[in-house]
């Protein structure tokens, strides 16, 4: 059930606070859940005011509606770039599942994080809603995201293909009809593991449908905090995606600015921008 708490829709309030990449408690510390850029979703500087980046599909769309309803799940993600795809990037990074809830933050490392300036993403999903969370850890802040179609009920139909193996377990091949909240209706192929609780192990684009490909690997079972699917505490609230974006580009654009000075020191520019360090 969802109830309004201070950052919109979300898991019921009293939940305990977190901090954003640093602290989790338990199981979820492991998973390093740093919200981090991904650079294969890395738009030019000039782009990024009107086109804040997107929840993946895996998040947004029809797939999304085959990770729904589970106890809880983590898991490794990866959803590579196809020729056919729509121009649209390579993804990866850690997912964690609960219910409608679905968090995602994306694989960086320093090579990466340093080209792409300080603009990493991270997306809290809600499935039954098709809206979230954009989250900056660059701003320490978030932004409401939502998508015009969200996916509301899930059928599925043995494939007669036989079976695979996928990460270790033996799947076999389902055809997924997922109906749209606009009457639409869109057919995916899912492998999925009796070992798994339902969770699939792969998921492609079905016939006719777009260019899709979504592998999980390292799934375990197990029930994430509710905290996780909230902003963290300490974050500030922009009231549109839009507004975070210009936001960011603005300081970057101050930031390398002032590197251009002489005398700046790039940890007092920090202190001034959030007022104080972290």
């Amino acid at each position: 059930m969802l109830t309004k708490n201070r950052g919109g829709f979300g898991p019921p309030a009293g939940r305990p606070g977190w901090t954003f990449g640093f602290g989790l408690r338990g199981w979820v510390a492991s998973l390093a859940l740093a919200i981090a850029g991904c650079s294969s979703d890395r738009e030019p500087r000039d782009h990024l005011v009107s086109h804040p980046p997107p929840p993946p599909a895996f998040l947004s769309g029809p797939a999304g509606a085959l990770l729904a309803g589970g106890s809880g799940f983590s898991a490794r993600v990866a959803m590579p770039a196809l020729p056919d795809a729509s121009g649209k990037r390579a993804v990866s990074g850690t997912l964690l599942g609960r219910g409608e809830w679905l968090v995602f933050s994306p694989d960086t490392n320093k090579k990466e994080r340093k080209r792409a300036g300080s603009s990493g993403f991270g997306y809290i999903w809600n499935l039954s809603a098709g809206q979230g969370w954009l989250l900056s850890d660059a701003l320490q802040a978030y932004a409401p995201l939502a998508s015009a179609v969200h996916f509301t009920n899930v059928t599925y139909a043995a494939a007669g293909s036989p079976p695979a193996s996928i990460d270790g377990r033996t799947c076999r091949e389902e055809l997924a009809t997922v109906m749209a909240s606009d009457g639409s209706t869109n057919v995916v192929r899912v492998w999925r593991s009796g070992e798994l609780n339902g969770i699939p192990a792969r998921i492609t684009g079905g016939p006719g449908g777009p260019s899709l490909e979504v592998t999980l690997s390292q799934v375990r079972l197990e029930a994430p905090s509710l905290a996780v699917f909230q902003p963290p505490d300490g974050f500030t609230k922009y009231p549109t995606a839009e507004a975070l974006m210009d936001e960011l580009l603005a300081r970057e654009g101050n930031s390398r600015r002032g590197m251009s000075e002489p005398g700046f020191d790039p940890a007092m520019d920090r202190l001034g921008a959030r007022g104080g360090f972290h």
